[in-house]
């Protein structure tokens, strides 16, 4: 019977229906199935499809467009793999897939009791007999409803006998026939009993199904179980405690290595075998690592990284180190509060708020940092420089529209903790630690030379050797056919040049052994300890900006910075006291004290806009500069001085009329306008009447009435400034109107009393008279006077403990008074130190500037150039190398920018070496090469040829420099050339000696040189590390005069390169897009825990992220052979005894070279002599032996470039 699926309902529902027979299930469910015996399909519809068997390409999912032109209507192309025999793709495969079941639900439709067989349904799509497993896998999908048809049926059924079963009742209440309705109703009951049959047979397939299904493809109860415990140990694998490297110690930094990724994996593939093979399954898909960036290991890091992150959105509160150091990266590439809480959400970092806190935690915390790394009993060594922060004027920068900023000048600080290894017992003794190695008297120019010091002149002769021997090498062994190297043009040189391969090792023709020097013999290489201190906002390039720096380092490590309460220095040449020194020095704790001020309400602004992030009004003074304070006093002392002119002049007209009486009246009417005018030093006009010992005035004013008893701002009265005047007239009026002369009214400078008898006045006798008199003074009225006077305070500082005496019991500390600290800086900081130091002797006497060796090769490089370029030096780099980038801007302004040091320092060194070269050639060609049978003396008595030849080499050089030209050129190869490697060796091994060395040979070239800065510079530090250092301190830097990073043997860098490169330079990248100072003092404080965060992700262990291929340095023996040909052809150094000048390289007017660059070290060895007692009493205040006062840096000496 054929009839619709609609037509039949069921008798009751699903759930009440009852199982008997699962055989009568089984078979009708087989009803139901589609075999590929016999399917259960349905009827074609010919009305959409007649005659005609579908391809890919009728369906709307492949194929041409409808709107192609005709002329493109072509099938489209195979792949290329169908030609060959491949497989299709992934892509075409699901087309495929989609394109039939598209097809059968166009050419058939569901119906009940009808069916087709598998071959019918194949003949329409045009598949072959026996391949029909596709196309049942597609019956399948394109009529995947029939257990929702069958549900729907049953329930129609349902219906159906509920209505024939109450028609029966009715019927058969009224006594009517009800056998045809009770055929009705078994016939509709049976087709129930089918469709029931068939949807249980169905449900129980899919029940199977899933069941088999669960077993196969998820986990079990067992499995969830041992993933959760691994998370668990997975967490603690993912903490390395980085989140408490607040408050812990340097080696807690350790912790974040380069290599933490990788060993967290390895720790993982140890500990948590499932979850590691569940990342293996999830991020690779083939063993085999095709792609030499996105290796298998770098994906596998890639798959520990996100099951980092899903460790941290299972459950933030452990102290899982991968949301904190990716939330770190993010703020230092700039990331702000609104990106991070973003990425905070999806479970990549922590929150904003919880990083700031860490941050500020570490910074909060510094000070037992400090504590503990370096104690009060153990010496430090303190590295600053200035960071210049740029932001421009864009306009979301509201802190530098509202201070009216471009530029933030602050000061970066460091701290490196020396080792002590074999100098321990130099502190132990306070004639080592404290007191210096020499007197001041005798000290003399010699003593700052090269010659004067045999241990350091053996170092000296050493790399002279070495570099000599060098040459020799190269020249005598490295050269391939070294016949041919003379007598050849620029082209045909360059054309064998081109030819030459000096990567093979041929025979040697002479055997020379290149010793190793006593640099490399006793390396200073160990890792040292470092730390980067917190952010000052102090500007260094200021006297008082580098005085309140200095005052935070001493706060911070213990050692007391009290100014002198008196201060009045006495010169014992003049025998009179310095009232200039005095004012000044108070003038500067004056101006210390308004800066502090000043610094205070700045930092406190810079709060305020942080925390309302609105600007302040345009007219609120934010800093007053040190320009507005100088043009402040200029005003202050033009006033001052008019007023006395005027009054002077005043005084004149009334002499030369004789009214003096007039003159009084009229001091009298103007008393508003003179009484309390001053100077910036707070003088009064009785201060400069006598001060200019002008007793007519000093007698009218007094008679008007003026304060007789006026402190200046140094505490100077004017009794006090006539004593130092030694004007017995004047302080004998000022005593007979009662000036105070009382020890207890003078608490900043001596009382004038003391004054008088130091320098054996006679108005002494006068002032002990008074004070006889005077001995019964109402001892009240001196304390309302001591009461109502305003003292000067000092700044606040930890009080000074003196030091212990007993020998016995000496215990080295910083917070001793002699003890030295040292501070290093480059030229500019420096000088200022010198200033804040000479100014206040008592509170910064503790520190020691050491100039930075990064800088002064830098100037050694420009000194160099600025002695050779006359003689073709530029030519040869430019013209000669093509170094096109070495130009005089580079060895000048420039030379710290653009990486052009390095250039400059390859410039040096190729060239010296070419000279070097060119000179070992010319000295074969000479009559002092030896001879055969000197060369097999020299090889049976020592093994070698080395000794013969570099004593001859040597013996050749010192005859040829009768030639003014060779000696001019020969400062290549005996002076800058061994100069060069010794300064950059003894950095890299960490070798003081040769350091020092370098230092003593610098200072004769900046002298000749005029680089009247590092003339200065080198003086000072020889002296320094001579004289006036403790032996301990001088030991302490020898072995502490670069930093090792890695501790790696010959990597060393110099101390101020370190602040360069670890402190400068990472903050500038750092704090690019942060605008707060809060954030930049974070970053500061975090500086190495950032960098490293940064090292760990960009390393190749981790994300290989900016890699450059490992490459060597490219071979430098080209290059200086190409100018050693063109000195030899230039007959630079071909010794010609009548050449008695030397000419400037290719003047047109043939003019020479000056004479001081003919032997610039000599030349330069005669002005430090000539001005060696000048700057000694200025830098120092040492004059005939003696150490006077002189205020270092008042009148400091600029640089002539």
């Amino acid at each position: 019977m054929e009839e619709s699926l609609d037509d039949s309902g069921p008798l009751m529902s699903l759930e009440d229906f009852q199982f008997d027979d699962s055989d009568d299930l089984d078979a009708s469910f087989s009803n139901l199935s589609i075999a590929d015996d016999e399917p259960r399909a349905s009827t074609p519809n010919t009305d959409l499809f007649p005659n005609q068997i579908a391809s890919p390409t009728d369906s709307p999912i492949g194929g041409k467009h409808h709107l192609t032109p005709s002329s493109k209507e072509g099938g489209m192309p195979k792949p290329k793999r169908f030609a060959i025999g491949g497989k299709p793709s992934g892509r075409e495969v699901a087309e495929r897939k989609a394109n039939l079941e598209l097809l059968l639900k166009k050419g058939f439709i569901l119906q009940e009791g009808q069916e087709l067989s598998i071959d019918c349904v194949a003949a329409y799509v045009g598949f072959e007999r026996g391949k029909t497993f596709r196309l049942t896998l597609a019956v399948k999908n394109a009529f995947p409803d029939e257990m929702i048809n069958l549900l729907r049926n049953v329930q129609a059924s349902e219906e159906i006998l509920k209505q024939i079963w109450s028609t029966i009742v009715s019927t058969n209440n009224d006594g009517g026939d009800v056998s045809t309705m009770l055929m009705d109703y078994t016939r509709e009951n049976q087709k129930r009993e089918n469709h029931m049959s068939i949807l249980i047979k169905l449900y129980e397939t899919e029940i199977i199904r899933l069941n088999s299904e669960d077993t196969k493809n998820h986990l079990s109860t067992q499995q969830k179980l041992t993933i959760k415990e691994e998370m668990k140990v997975l967490e603690c694998v993912c903490d390395k405690n980085i989140r408490s490297t607040g408050n812990s110690s340097l080696h807690s930094l350790e912790n974040i290595s380069p290599s933490i990724f990788m060993e967290i994996l390895e720790e993982i593939n140890g500990k948590c075998p499932m979850v590691h093979d569940m990342i293996e399954a999830l991020v690779i898909s083939n063993k085999v690592n095709r792609n030499i960036l996105k290796t298998n290991a770098h994906k596998m890091v890639c798959g520990l990284q996100t099951l980092g992150f899903i460790s941290n959105i299972r459950s933030s509160k452990t102290r899982n180190c991968f949301p904190l150091m990716f939330g770190l990266l993010c703020i230092s590439y700039g990331a702000g509060k609104q990106f991070v809480d973003m990425l905070q959400s999806m479970g990549l970092s922590l929150h904003w708020d919880t990083i700031m806190s860490y941050l500020d935690k570490r910074l909060s915390q510094f000070q037992d940092l400090i504590d503990e790394c370096a104690p009060v009993s153990k010496p430090v060594i303190l590295l600053l420089d200035n960071i210049n922060l740029y932001h421009g004027n864009r306009r979301h920068h509201r802190l530098f529209k509202t201070l009216g900023q471009n530029m933030w000048n602050f000061t970066v600080r460091g701290l490196l903790i020396p080792d002590l290894s074999g100098i321990e017992n130099l502190f132990a003794s306070k004639e080592t630690a404290e007191e210096q190695q020499r007197p001041s008297d005798g000290l003399t120019a010699d003593d700052t030379f090269i010659e004067t010091h045999p241990e350091h002149l053996q170092v000296w002769k050493e790399f002279q050797d070495n570099f000599l021997l060098q040459a020799l090498n190269t020249s005598l062994n490295c050269i391939p056919n070294p016949t041919k190297f003379y007598g050849m043009n620029e082209k045909e040189f360059d054309l064998w040049l081109k030819n030459q391969d000096f990567s093979t090792n041929e025979k040697q023709t002479f055997d020379i052994k290149m010793p190793k020097g006593s640099v490399q013999l006793d390396p200073h290489c160990s890792k040292s300890e470092t730390l980067i201190l917190p952010l000052s906002l102090e500007n260094n390039a200021t006297t008082t900006g580098t005085a309140a720096i200095i005052e935070q380092f001493g706060k911070e490590f213990d050692v007391p910075c009290d100014h002198a309460k008196e201060y009045m220095p006495y010169d014992d040449n003049s025998k009179t006291f310095d009232i200039a020194a005095a004012r000044s020095h108070h003038q500067f704790l004056a101006s210390l004290r308004e800066h502090k001020k000043e610094m205070a309400d700045t930092v406190r602004q810079l709060k305020d806009v942080e925390k309302v992030f609105e600007p302040v009004p345009d007219d609120s003074d934010t800093e007053l500069s040190a320009g507005n304070a100088s043009s402040n006093q200029q005003k202050v002392d033009a006033k001052f001085k008019q007023v006395y002119d005027n009054i002077v002049k005043k005084m004149w007209e009334a002499h030369q009329s004789n009214d003096p009486e007039e003159f009084i009246g009229w001091l009298g009417s103007h008393v508003d306008d003179w009484k309390h005018v001053t100077d910036h030093h707070k003088r009064t006009l009785l201060h400069a009447a006598v001060e200019q010992e002008n007793m007519p005035l000093v007698k009218t004013l007094i008679s008007t009435g003026v304060d007789i008893n006026a402190k200046e701002m140094c505490g100077a009265t004017p009794l006090t400034i006539a004593v130092i005047k030694r004007n017995e007239e004047i302080s004998c009026y000022l005593l007979e109107n009662f000036a105070i002369f009382d020890n207890r009214f003078f608490n900043t400078i001596p009382n004038p009393r003391d004054m008088a008898a130091k320098m054996e006045m006679e108005v002494l006798s006068i002032m002990d008279n008074i004070s006889k008199q005077d001995m019964a003074t109402d001892v009240d009225i001196w304390q309302n006077i001591e009461m109502s006077e305003k003292k000067e305070k000092d700044i606040p500082m930890n009080e000074v403990q003196d030091p212990t005496t007993n020998e016995e019991a000496y215990t080295y500390s910083r917070k001793n008074d002699s003890c030295v600290t040292l501070f290093v800086g480059d030229q500019g900081t420096n000088k200022v130190m010198r200033g804040v130091r000479g100014r206040s002797e008592t509170a910064y006497g503790w520190c020691s500037e050491v100039p930075g060796d990064l800088h002064a090769k830098g100037y050694l490089y420009e000194v160099c150039k600025k002695v050779m370029a006359p003689g073709g030096f530029m030519h040869i780099l430019q013209k000669v190398l093509s170094r096109y980038k070495v130009n005089a801007e580079s060895f000048g302004k420039r030379k710290f920018q653009d990486q052009n040091l390095k250039r400059i320092e390859e410039a040096v060194r190729d060239t010296g070496a070419a000279f070097g070269i060119a000179a070992a050639l010319e000295f074969k060609q000479s009559a002092s090469f030896p001879n055969e049978d000197e060369l097999r003396h020299c090889k049976r008595t020592t093994g070698y040829h080395d000794a013969i030849l570099l004593s001859k080499f040597k013996e050749w050089i010192n005859t040829s420099c009768e030639d003014l030209t060779f000696k001019y050129y020969s400062q290549m190869i005996t002076l800058f050339g061994p100069l060069q490697q010794m300064f950059t060796n003894a950095v890299k091994y960490g070798n003081g000696v040769a350091r020092e060395a370098s230092w003593m040979l610098m200072h004769p070239l900046f002298a000749q040189s005029n680089k009247r800065n590092y003339h200065t510079e080198a003086m000072v530090h020889i002296l320094n590390f001579v004289a006036f250092w403790p032996l301990g301190t001088r030991k302490l830097l020898r072995n502490n005069c670069s930093v090792s990073l890695n501790g790696k043997v010959g990597h060393n860098i110099a101390l101020d390169e370190w602040v360069e490169s670890c402190i400068v330079q990472p903050m500038k990248n750092y704090s690019t897009g942060h605008t707060t100072v809060k954030m930049l003092q974070r970053l500061m404080a975090n500086i190495d825990i950032i960098g490293k965060t940064r090292e760990a992700f960009k390393s190749r262990d981790a994300f290989n992220v900016h890699c450059t291929t490992k490459h060597c340095e490219q071979d430098p023996i080209p290059d200086q052979l190409k100018a050693a040909n063109f000195i030899l052809r230039s007959r630079f150094l071909q010794p010609i005894p009548e050449r008695k000048s030397v000419v400037k390289f290719k003047d047109p007017k043939m003019a020479s070279i000056s004479s001081t660059n003919i032997d610039a070290y000599h030349t330069g060895k005669k002005k430090v002599v000539e001005n060696f007692d000048r700057k000694l009493f200025s830098l120092f205040g040492i004059m005939n032996g003696k150490r006077l006062n002189a205020q270092e840096g008042q009148n400091s000496e600029s640089d002539s470039d």
